[in-house]
């Protein structure tokens, strides 16, 4: 009977050992799938953003090399009966958060005659936000336009900002810039509407963003004829619409997510400090 008992208690021993040592490593399971965070890098000279694990393993590539093919289309006004072969080339670009949680994929598609040189014809510019499993959160499409190489994202990945060239010809020729919240929605363009018809400035070139996209430092042009000093650095809190134009040019070093700025108005000049808190606040 001793004997028995023995091995009925180390057969229950084993069967409960087994079934715990299950439960551990199937938990245990879920929580390292659960805690695979996935980082994301963009390799211009390879052209391609690389998806990786925490060991630096390659997951996935997205290509980046560019695309061309010739297509067929009618003409370009509604009385232009003729018919046109129109080499179309789209262009990719991107941009990766520091972070890298985040990574933004900016296209230019370019359609033109094919027997004509770079750049003629109708250009489009796109954006493709992801996150860093390549994921895709947004897409959008500028409303005119071919997009610069020039392009920021935030360190946290949740606002970016491009700048544009708008096609010829066209009612409001020149750059623009536009810029993005995590939600794909364009923030910049209304405040840029308000500066306009207040100050009569235009806003043309990003020249910083600061590490949580709060505050953005922007190229702009007076357009009243009674200015000589027609250029200037304009800063702008993209979260209360407010801004400060520093009425020279200047050139941006940093904005800290404080809103403190660096920037000199030449190579020779001093570094100067601005504090965005105080001026159009926080």
């Amino acid at each position: 009977m001793q004997i028995k008992s023995v091995l009925y208690s180390g057969i229950v021993i084993f069967l409960c050992v087994s079934i715990a040592y299950s439960d551990t490593v199937e938990k245990s399971g879920e929580i390292n799938k659960k805690s695979v965070e996935y980082r994301a890098r963009v390799v211009q000279r390879q052209k391609e953003v690389q998806i990786l694990d925490t060991s630096d393993n390659v997951i996935s590539k997205i290509s980046l090399a560019p695309v061309s093919k010739t297509i067929t289309r009618e003409g370009y006004t509604p009385n232009d009966k003729n018919t046109y072969k129109i080499k179309r080339t789209i262009r990719k670009s991107a941009v990766a958060s520091e972070n890298q949680k985040y990574f933004a994929i900016v296209s230019e598609r370019d359609d033109r005659p094919a027997s004509t040189p770079l750049g003629d014809g109708v250009s489009r510019g796109s954006i493709i936000m992801h996150d860093s499993e390549g994921n895709v959160l947004w897409e959008k499409e500028l409303p005119e336009g071919r997009i610069y190489n020039k392009k920021f994202i935030s360190g946290n990945g949740e606002i970016l900002a491009v700048e544009s060239s708008a096609n010829w010809p066209c009612e409001d020729c020149g750059d623009k810039v536009y810029v993005y919240d995590k939600n794909g929605t364009e923030i910049l363009s209304e405040i840029a509407k308000k500066i306009k018809a207040e100050t009569n400035i235009a806003i043309w070139k990003i020249s910083k963003l600061s590490p949580e996209g709060k505050y953005i430092a922007l190229h702009a042009e007076n357009l009243s004829k009674e200015r000589l000093k027609r250029d200037s650095a304009l800063f702008v809190n993209l979260e209360n619409g407010k801004y400060w134009d520093s009425g020279s040019v200047y050139a941006v070093f940093s904005i800290s997510n404080e809103g403190i700025v660096k920037a000199a108005k030449s190579g020779s000049d001093p570094v100067e400090t601005f504090n965005l808190k105080k001026l159009i606040g926080e």
